[in-house]
């Protein structure tokens, strides 16, 4: 057998990569090492027929071993004069082995063994027989060694090892800088794929299934690449959902713009009137760049997918969108409507340059209608990746979006509790917190809080509440033993908020029929009453309260709404372009009519009616018993 002298390289190998390598996990890096440390000299000798040929020619006459190191040298050597080029001869068996040698010593003639090199000798050198060298020198200089490889837990002491080893012994040094290792793809379970237990899915059947996309993503967002996979179709279910909501948001964006003719190069940005919401939106898309770009460089590809998820459902589709869906309604050539377009193109030119390379069909198909006919590239694939432009960046903007995420969240709970349909706007809403950034975030966005939670009026404000005592006969049991009913009489007698602020400011010494006591606060259970128009619920800073006093004018706007909601669903059924103007009928109760007719332009305006009566219905008429009304639109 022929063998690597690895004894002599093993120091140099372990120095080498501590040196020159990162290992994801980093942990891997030990096993390595030890792997490394408790290898044997390296046979590469196979005794088999198809292989590369072991170039060891031995003499017959002497037992000379001679190692030929190139073609070139094998034709200065050979008996027999080889007269074809290297790309015209087969280097393998059976060729190869008729071709005699002279030897340098005693001129005797020289054939070579029998046995191939190790297929692990094949992978090892990989790196740079991929380059062509030693012909090509130039790609070798240029691309060597290489930045990243990746294979499965199984290959830490095999193909990450005969790389080093191979490359340690030719070169002196390593040939790639950075290593990942992979886990394995399990079903649902925890269990290995196998034909007996009749759980293998197939690539074929999930690509049919659900799409190249969804799982191409899904694959890199379900779990650590090192770690084993779980294959779960609610997973994916869960990512198709989500790519379905960024195509949505295009279906909308493109909608509008192609109704416009919009060109964002004929824009310039810095004059555009844009507002907090699509300066937030930018420096979110411009933040992500950096979570994408972390993410993908530490390996870590669930940190990139999982922020391009969290983005795309969290921030663009239920928040952005949400926010700027009634200004792309504004039929006129609107600065503040063009100034939403251009942010809603430069997310997408963003976002779908960071998403091309975990899912690179639905990314091409938007680009091609979106951004193409302005960038001047053939294909998003084609793009360079982007750079994170820092004239966006507003951190404390991200973090006030935030608080105000937040607060809408606590508000629309309070309503469910009230009863109070969002389309039903509210006297006022109160913020009651103690932290500053909120406090700054409310009056920051105001606007926002307002419209979002539908209320004439949002503000910081401490809320009153009646203060209720009770006797906390779980401590004063233990504490006052026999005279424990003596006290508990006492704190029913008192005046609930003098005792309750008494007891805030610390202990209370208190003589009752001739006995002193302390009392402390743990000694009562406090109930706070809100006043009883107010409908609170906690939010991270504080509550957010409810006003649920409803006035005429208030329940005039609510039933609009509810009335606009139906005759939109209405237009959808009839599958009518956005621009088709329709007739609206409504036949209701007089007490609906009267608060109707006060909302008329609102009405028309929401629905792109250009005429609303109150009579029998015509055209297309859909009955809505809970707002006891029968409508009916016709396309003019």
């Amino acid at each position: 057998q022929w063998f690597l002298k690895i004894s002599k390289v093993k120091e140099k190998i372990i120095e080498e990569n501590d040196k020159n390598v990162t290992w994801y996990p980093d942990w891997v890096k030990i096993r390595y090492d030890n792997g490394v440390m408790n290898s044997g000299d390296w046979c590469i000798s196979r005794q088999r027929y198809w292989g590369i040929p072991l170039p060891i020619w031995v003499c017959e006459e002497c037992g000379n071993v001679h190692v030929v190191g190139s073609f070139e040298e094998l034709k200065e050597m050979s008996k027999e004069p080889i007269e074809k080029d290297f790309h015209e001869v087969d280097l393998h068996k059976p060729w190869v082995d008729t071709v005699v040698l002279k030897c340098p010593k005693c001129g005797g003639d020289m054939k070579r063994v029998k046995d191939v090199l190790d297929v692990w000798f094949d992978s090892g050198i990989a790196s740079w027989a991929s380059l062509d060298y030693p012909r090509r020198k130039d790609l070798f200089e240029r691309l060597w060694p290489a930045d990243f490889i990746v294979e499965g837990e199984d290959q830490v002491t095999k193909w990450f090892y005969s790389q080093q080893a191979a490359s340690v012994v030719a070169f002196g040094t390593v040939p790639y800088k950075k290593v990942a290792m992979h886990g394995y793809v399990l079903d649902e379970k925890g269990d290995k794929m196998s034909k007996s237990l009749g759980n293998i899915i197939r690539p074929e059947e999930v690509v049919q299934k659900e799409g190249r996309d969804p799982f191409r993503f899904y694959m890199l967002w379900a779990t650590t690449p090192w770690e084993n996979l779980r294959f779960s179709w609610k997973g994916l279910a869960q990512v198709k959902r989500m790519l379905n909501i960024l195509w949505n948001v295009y279906i909308l964006a493109s909608t509008y713009m192609s109704l416009d003719n919009f060109d964002p190069t004929k824009l310039n940005p810095r004059e555009l009137p844009f507002r907090k919401e699509d300066k937030w939106i930018l420096s979110k898309v411009n933040s992500l760049i950096d979570a994408v770009e972390e993410g993908m460089e530490a390996f870590y590809l669930t940190r990139a997918t999982r922020a391009i998820e969290y983005f795309v459902m969290e921030d663009l589709s239920r928040w952005y969108v949400r926010l700027i869906r009634k200004r792309l309604w504004v039929e006129k050539d609107d600065p503040d409507k063009l100034a939403a377009y251009w942010t809603l193109w430069k997310v997408f030119d963003v976002l779908l340059r960071l998403m091309a390379p975990f899912t690179p069909y639905i990314t091409e198909e938007i680009y091609q209608n979106l951004i193409r006919p302005f960038s001047g590239k053939e294909s998003v694939h084609l793009e360079d990746w982007p750079k994170k432009d820092e004239a966006w960046i507003d951190k404390e903007l991200e973090k006030e979006m935030e608080i105000v995420r937040r607060i809408v969240e606590a508000g629309s709970a309070a309503r469910q509790r009230a009863k109070i349909k969002l389309r039903y706007p509210v006297r006022q809403i109160l913020i009651e917190t103690e932290d500053e950034m909120t406090k700054k975030a409310v009056e920051k966005l105001n606007r926002l809080l307002r419209d979002q939670l539908n209320a004439k009026e949002v503000k910081i404000a401490r809320v009153e509440r009646e203060i209720r005592i009770k006797p906390n006969f779980a401590k004063l049991g233990p504490h006052f033993k026999g005279d424990a009913k003596l006290i508990a009489k006492w704190i029913e007698e008192q005046n609930d908020r003098e005792l309750y602020e008494k007891l805030m400011q610390g202990k209370l010494k208190v003589e009752i029929e001739g006995k002193e006591f302390t009392i402390e606060r743990e000694h009562i259970l406090v109930e706070e009453e809100l006043p009883d128009f107010l409908v609170g619920e906690e939010f991270d800073h504080g509550k957010v309260f409810v006003d649920k006093t409803l006035t005429r004018e208030l329940m005039m706007e609510g039933l609009a709404r509810e009335f606009v909601r139906r005759i939109q669903e209405m237009r959808k059924h009839l599958d009518l372009d956005v621009n088709d103007r329709i007739v609206v009928y409504i036949e209701t109760t007089e007490e609906n009519r009267e608060l109707l007719k006060e909302m008329l332009d609102y009405i028309k305006g929401e629905t792109r009616a250009v005429e609303v009566k109150f009579e029998e219905p015509k055209g297309y008429v859909v009955e809505w018993p809970e707002v006891e009304a029968k409508i009916g639109i016709e396309k003019v």
